[in-house]
């Protein structure tokens, strides 16, 4: 009994020790993983909307053996963009000054809770980034690209584990797919961690994924079983449907929920504040009336 006694208060304070060691360590080092984090955010928002600066672009540019990979056939042009996808965010890593890039591109529009609306330029959302509610406002971000307004936005639900976070962006119109990217997950490595292969999230923009269906005013879009004879092949699937990860089903399951529940919360809350000034200013015209014709 004594001897159980004493491995009870062993494993207590153990736990006790543990706890304080991790506060410390956490509020000692809290500003370095913040701005980790932030950066981490940054790099996906910029991937997502394709906006590479001119030493990524360069990178690519020399890097031969992507250059030589054959684009012939359907098959091998979406493996050289899926390959694209994922030396694009090797590439962003390593570039020093992306929030040079952010600061001097990107403009940002904070919906709050309380429907509060802002707008931000890049370097003025970077500034106070630490202070910003990133878990309760919504938070849009956009930039020219190729001579078209891009806007992106966070995207993330439930999957197998533990929550998903990625961001998806919208072309000038807000219906065709941009880009996607995920990279906040607790997924199983060689099954639901696979939503960070380049196949992936390339497919969404590679076969220009919509989000609307027809006449259909409310955005949806889906993530099925494969049909094809490859991993990514989405000429016979619906314009917003792409292929889920073979042996990965509640990860795929969790994406096919909540990305339809994300771009319609999303379209419902800027419908919600449509009239403001701000919202006005912030997006072009075409995605204006695609706005407007989503009021309920």
């Amino acid at each position: 009994m004594k001897s159980y006694v004493k491995m009870v208060l062993f494993l207590f304070l153990l736990s006790v020790i543990s706890a304080v060691l991790l506060t410390v360590f956490y509020l000692g080092f809290r500003e370095r993983i913040d701005a980790n984090r932030q950066s981490e955010r940054i790099l996906h928002i910029i991937k997502a909307m394709w906006i590479l600066p001119e030493g990524v672009e360069e990178a690519l540019a020399s890097n031969i053996e992507f250059a030589n990979m054959p684009s012939v056939s359907e098959h091998d042009a979406f493996v050289k963009y899926a390959t694209k996808v994922k030396l694009v965010e090797k590439y962003l890593k390593e570039y020093v000054n992306l929030d040079e890039v952010f600061r001097e591109r990107v403009n940002v529009l904070e919906i709050s809770r309380e429907n509060i609306v802002k707008r931000y330029s890049g370097e003025e959302f970077w500034n106070q980034f630490s202070k910003l509610d990133l878990v309760h406002n919504l938070y849009i971000f956009n930039a020219v690209n190729n001579n078209r307004n891009i806007y992106c936005f966070e995207v993330g639900g439930v999957g197998f584990w533990d929550k998903i976070v990625g961001y998806i962006c919208l072309e000038q119109g807000l219906e065709n797919i941009a880009g996607i990217t995920f990279y906040d997950h607790k997924e199983t490595p060689g099954l639901g961690q696979r939503i960070e292969e380049g196949w992936f999230q390339g497919q969404f923009s590679f076969w220009k994924k919509r989000i609307f269906v027809d006449n259909d005013f409310h955005p949806s879009f889906h993530v099925s079983k494969q049909v094809g004879t490859y991993d990514g092949s989405c000429l016979d699937k619906a314009v917003n449907e792409v292929d889920g990860i073979t042996g990965a089903s509640e990860t795929s399951r969790g994406l096919d929920r909540f990305l339809t529940e994300n771009l319609q919360f999303v379209f419902k809350r800027i419908r919600e504040n449509i009239n403001t000034v701000e919202v006005k200013g912030f997006f072009d015209s075409a995605s204006l009336q695609r706005l407007e014709m989503n009021r309920e």
